[in-house]
């Protein structure tokens, strides 16, 4: 999935580890790992609303080759999954 890093306006990759729910609001909440280009063992955890994250038709494995080639590997296309 996408989400604004780092600030809004930009994106990059990060990959939801689990979510869970405010204890106040009860809004749905994401804990995501958003790894470093080159060595994806160091990164950044974001805790966003799930409304903020735009969901990607790549797998996994893909999404881990774009990060660690630094983009030089891309998929020919992708599509952003919206919520109908």
């Amino acid at each position: 999935m996408l989400v604004d890093f780092p600030h809004e306006g930009m994106k990059t990759i990060g990959f939801v580890m689990r979510s869970f729910n405010d204890a106040r609001s009860g809004e749905e909440l994401a804990a995501v790992y958003v790894p470093s280009a080159l060595n994806p063992t160091s990164g950044f955890l974001e805790i966003l609303p799930v409304a903020k994250l735009t969901f990607l038709d790549v797998p996994t494995d893909q999404a881990m080759t774009m990060i660690i080639s630094g983009g030089a590997v891309v998929p020919d296309k992708m599509s952003l999954m919206r919520d109908s």
